[in-house]
């Protein structure tokens, strides 16, 4: 009988080892809560990064903080969730709000996604790059990006809809096309010269942000003149023809790229919208020419138009 019994403590002892915690945070005598950022990918290396950050959530002033050294990464399967209120961001139940987010010296790059309602946002002058979605739907109207910061990532400050001023450095060598989507900047701040300015968005042309080219560029000696769009045209329909050639030149694509995406839209003669979409094409082996699909019935006189980007 007693063998029994210890063999019953024993494989219950064996099982609980293999419980994993629920929650990894610790809470102080002051009600803040903190743990570590998760592993990252690390591209250079094609390893695993175990992160050598730390968040700390005080919920008296509705605070995050991120310290430590290296990259910071919060998404999802974060144990900040665990503490972090669950709550709505423009109806998006999966977003958590927050006021104020502060990124200590140290911290290098940063993802930081499932926060929104953001109304004040500090960043180091140790970061060199923003990762994607990090303060989507954030409440703030002005944002400095420090110094050392060289790439933005993909709706890093998308849907912001008070983001009006944004500072750029002169460091910055990337931002995607869809880093600041949907949010209304009016003026950036740029820290170095109307030629550096220029050829800033000249490198980047069929992905530099349209609601940065859109914006007054007032740069280190002066104001800048906006940059060319991206290769774009339209089509006033004659007949019932739904198939357009269009010409592409992909000598001028970027050689890092492999395909391109065509954006069409589709508007009738008073400009009214009818439909929309996105195409994609192989780089490699284009003749020169792409055939639009046209979304929905067109009628004489509708306007077909169109924007090119390389995608990946």
């Amino acid at each position: 009988m007693k063998k029994k019994i210890l063999s019953l403590l024993l494989a219950f002892s064996m099982l609980a080892a293999f419980v994993p915690a629920v929650y990894a945070e610790t809470q102080d005598a002051n009600g803040n809560y903190t743990g570590m950022c998760e592993s990252y990918w690390d591209s250079t290396s094609q390893s695993e990064i175990s992160s050598k950050a730390q968040w700390t959530y005080n919920p008296s002033t509705d605070t995050v903080t991120i310290s430590g050294t290296g990259y910071a990464s919060i998404t999802d399967m974060c144990d900040i969730f665990n503490v972090v209120p669950m709550g709505s961001v423009n109806n998006n139940h999966n977003m958590q709000p927050v006021y104020n987010f502060v990124v200590e010296e140290g911290i290098t790059g940063i993802t930081i996604m499932n926060f929104g309602d953001l109304r004040a946002i500090t960043l180091p002058d140790s970061l060199t790059e923003i990762g994607g979605y990090s303060f989507d739907r954030c409440d703030i109207s002005n944002i400095i990006i420090p110094d050392n910061v060289t790439k933005i990532y993909e709706f890093a400050f998308s849907d912001c809809k008070s983001l009006t001023n944004v500072t750029i450095p002169k460091s910055m060598k990337t931002i995607n096309a869809n880093a600041f989507a949907d949010s209304p900047v009016k003026d950036v701040i740029y820290k170095g010269t109307k030629a550096q300015w220029q050829q800033f968005p000249l490198s980047n042309i069929y992905s530099f942000p349209k609601e940065l080219a859109n914006a007054n560029v007032h740069c280190s000696d002066g104001q800048a003149d906006p940059p060319p769009a991206p290769p774009h045209g339209m089509y006033t329909v004659s007949g019932n023809s739904t198939i357009f050639h269009v010409p592409v030149d992909v000598s001028a694509m970027p050689s890092s790229f492999s395909m391109f995406s065509v954006w069409i839209w589709v508007s009738d003669a008073a400009g009214v919208i009818k439909g929309s979409n996105y195409c994609w094409y192989d780089i490699d082996g284009c003749s020169g020419t792409v055939d639009l699909r046209v979304p929905g019935k067109l009628n004489v006189g509708d306007r077909v138009h169109f924007t090119i980007w390389p995608i990946w």
